[in-house]
């Protein structure tokens, strides 16, 4: 936390911290209480698994490739091209909030 502050009263930048993508209760506590100790915008991915299946990247559709020879079974359980979007989205939404609130 100390040096995200030091930076902000330095270089004074928009920050933009996210929960993660998979819902976590104790991670996203201590995130949202860094943004608030310093006073940062804060975008929730947490409730996209929860939301819609189809951000998983084993929901995916248009998925060309093999699915079934993935190394790791829980590749599938990352965010997918809907998934990528979506947090983006959230992301961009806050980000487009802070400019305006930054050009007021």
């Amino acid at each position: 936390m100390a040096l995200l502050n030091y930076v902000k009263d330095t270089l004074k930048p928009i920050v933009m911290c996210t929960t993660t993508f998979f819902p976590s209760q104790s991670k996203s506590e201590i995130i949202k209480r860094v943004a608030l100790q310093t006073n940062s915008f804060l975008a929730d991915m947490s409730y996209l698994v929860l939301m819609d299946e189809t951000n998983y990247a084993k929901n995916v559709k248009e998925y060309s490739a093999d699915k079934s020879i993935w190394k790791v079974g829980g590749i599938g359980a990352h965010p997918g091209d809907i998934g990528i979007k979506n947090i983006s989205m959230q992301i961009f939404l806050n980000l487009n909030a802070s400019f305006n609130l930054k050009t007021e």
